[in-house]
């Protein structure tokens, strides 16, 4: 008796398990079900031939991208992504891959992407390369480079996303090539894409979603987030360690990149409610603008070189080891690689920030 309620507990779980997953496409190109965009332009093309997806763009300096239908794929809290493929990159700085849609205008049946998540198969010096690149202002792009990649042979690639976590995996013929800590659940649809003279042919693909919606985050991996006059804007990071790190710190200070305009940062820190006793620091050589506040008992220092070159702000932290956990969140909310006392981003390593454990203090470099 143990052994058959003990055989029904596995199954139980095991169905459970599948039940967290729903296929939404699987597509092995025997017909055109699922409405890939067929097309002959002069410089681009794709259609549907012997079981696969072919696409192709023979110019430099020109990005093509080709869409299905709409699944309505947005805000889940899991995704599960898969194909077979092979790539022919004709020069360097090509790439071609997996596209997720977030916005896009159509002019008379012309798409154009406004913004979206690439991940391609890139050549940059005759070496190849695993890009993430969020196609929008914001200027996200995490690559990783591919030992002995054969443009001869079809390749298989995974995309699991899992916004509990949250986490992105990309792995390369079962090898894990890049792995984030950051949600990604703002697209719509999905398609292929080509940027400049490359040919990707798809052999099949299968897409899966959770069955759960997303509700934790707020933002994607970077999102622009606008302000009510639709003027200006700010880059956000979307996880959820923004509200942890608004403990310590106002939300200005997580902004990615001030852009060289100093004055919109400093004018929304003298009105934010929780700041005070703001002080201009005397002028010192080097510098355009130097300013402190306090902020829920916690010392800010802001200044901004006149070359506009980097801003730097450093926060001397009231209550002992806060400086430790507001480094490793910050860390963690940036995607920053820890070494030591010194966390920096992999792309840039100037976007970093530094902990003095002595003096209870952090210093972030934008």
């Amino acid at each position: 008796m143990k052994k058959i309620i003990l055989c029904l507990g596995i199954l139980n779980a095991a169905f459970c398990m599948s039940q967290e997953l729903k296929t939404v496409i699987k597509d092995s190109f025997n017909n055109n079900i699922n409405k890939w965009q067929i097309s002959e332009k002069n410089h681009w093309k794709s259609n549907i031939v012997n079981g696969s997806f072919n696409i192709s763009n023979i110019k430099s300096d020109e990005f093509a991208y080709f869409r299905t239908n709409n699944f309505n794929l947005k805000n889940k809290e899991k995704y599960d992504i898969e194909m077979n493929f092979k790539v022919s990159l004709l020069e360097n700085q090509s790439s071609c891959g997996i596209i997720f849609i977030n916005e896009e205008s159509n002019t008379s049946g012309i798409f154009t992407l406004f913004a979206g998540y690439l991940i391609n198969i890139a050549k940059f010096e005759n070496d190849y390369y695993v890009d993430l690149n969020k196609y929008d202002q914001t200027g996200f792009n995490h690559y990783e480079r591919i030992e002995n990649f054969d443009t001869n042979k079809i390749h298989n690639l995974k995309i699991l996303i899992d916004n509990s976590k949250p986490l992105v995996s990309i792995i390369l013929d079962n090898k894990k090539i890049i792995e984030r800590e950051f949600p990604l659940f703002n697209f719509d649809n999905i398609g292929f894409n080509l940027i400049n003279k490359s040919t990707l042919i798809i052999n099949d693909i299968i897409i899966k979603t959770g069955i759960n919606e997303n509700k934790r985050f707020m933002y994607d991996i970077n999102d622009i987030v606008f302000d009510e006059t639709n003027e200006k804007s700010y880059t956000l990071k979307g996880n959820n360690y923004s509200k942890e790190l608004e403990k310590y710190v106002p939300r200005t200070l997580l902004i990615d990149d001030f852009k060289g305009d100093i004055f919109p940062f400093k004018e929304e820190l003298m009105t934010n409610e929780k700041c005070y006793n703001f002080k201009t620091v005397p002028d010192k050589e080097g510098y355009n603008d130097i300013f402190s506040l306090y902020y829920k008992s916690n010392l800010i220092y802001t200044l901004v070189s006149k070359k506009n070159t980097f801003t730097t702000t450093a926060v001397i932290f009231k209550n002992p080891n806060d400086s430790l956990i507001f480094f490793n969140l910050y860390s963690k909310a940036k995607g920053f690689k820890i070494e030591n006392e010194r966390a920096y981003s992999p792309i840039n390593e100037m976007k970093a920030i530094m902990l003095n454990k002595e003096k209870n203090s952090v210093t972030i470099f934008y």
